[in-house]
């Protein structure tokens, strides 16, 4: 009777501790960006378009690591296409703000799918706040083209 007593204590305890560990976990997980972070949800994102577009606008998320009682400005920076080709992407604007309050904010890019001169190209996208604080992020499209 002692002995299924413990026992009975013993399984309570384990199963308190996992709930404990499972409470801890979830919490941690919420957290897991630096609380100064700003710039992409995402580093990497594959994008299937078809050539025969000759243009399709995909939806981009910028996320911060905590609200600000301040608006945060960032630009945006694709880098040039080589002499004699056209650009495969384009931003719909140079400068996006996360208000005040906010931790996200989704801006727009227009790709070209028609200029893809492989049926694979990468193209970079560069977010520069404009603070001493933050750091740069890239975020790395691939575009895949679809038949």
């Amino acid at each position: 009777m002692k002995l299924n007593k413990e026992l009975t204590r013993f399984r309570l305890f384990c199963k308190l501790l996992l709930l404990l560990v499972c409470v801890c976990t979830y919490s941690c997980h919420q957290d897991d960006l630096p609380k100064e972070y700003v710039g992409f949800k995402l580093s990497k994102q594959t994008v299937k378009c078809s050539k025969k577009s000759a243009e399709k606008e995909l939806e981009i998320e910028l996320i911060a690591g905590d609200k600000s009682s301040k608006d945060r400005t960032v630009e945006l920076r694709i880098p040039s296409a080589p002499l004699g080709t056209l650009p495969v992407a384009a931003l719909t604007e140079k400068k996006v703000t996360l208000k005040a309050g906010k931790k996200s904010v989704t801006t727009r890019i227009k790709l070209y799918p028609s200029r893809m001169e492989m049926k694979q190209q990468r193209v970079t996208i560069t977010c520069i706040p404009q603070w001493k604080e933050a750091h740069i992020t890239k975020l790395t499209l691939l575009l895949e083209e679809t038949k």
